[in-house]
Parts: C-alpha cells; structure tokens; sequence
C-alpha cells in the first residue's frame, strides 16, 4: 500500500513520464490491483512504445487478468 501511494504521487507529479507509469502500474500488478495496473501500464506503452519493460509488464499483467477469470 505505501509503495503504491508513493508511486500514485510520482505520476501525479510526472503524469507523462512512462518510466514512472510503468513502475506505479508494476507496484499496482503487485498488490492485485490488476484493472488499474493494466489502464497504468497501457499509458506507459503509449508514450513510450519501445520500452520493452513497460510493455512485458502490461503483457504480464494481462496474463494474470486471464488467470483470475478462468478461476
């Protein structure tokens, strides 16, 4: 939760930076938080399409979203 909250301000104060988008919306994926991690992580690809992490994380994050419905 604290991680999250300290991100969650990092990208209010850098709501353009994908770098800091990928790490809130990586924080988000940890703690489970996965709709609101995918729409994170989906910026951060947007603004910055050749990074790679950005987009292994959203695809993880997805792969997860799969898991959790076919429950």
């Amino acid at each position: 939760e604290e991680s999250v909250r300290h991100h969650r301000r990092a990208a209010e104060l850098a709501p353009k930076d994908a770098t800091v988008l990928n790490d809130l919306g990586y924080c988000l994926v940890e703690a489970g938080q996965l709709q609101e991690a995918e729409s994170t992580l989906l910026r951060a690809v947007e603004l910055d399409p050749e990074d790679a992490l950005a987009r292994g994380n959203l695809e993880y994050c997805r792969r997860l979203m799969e898991e959790a419905e076919s429950r």
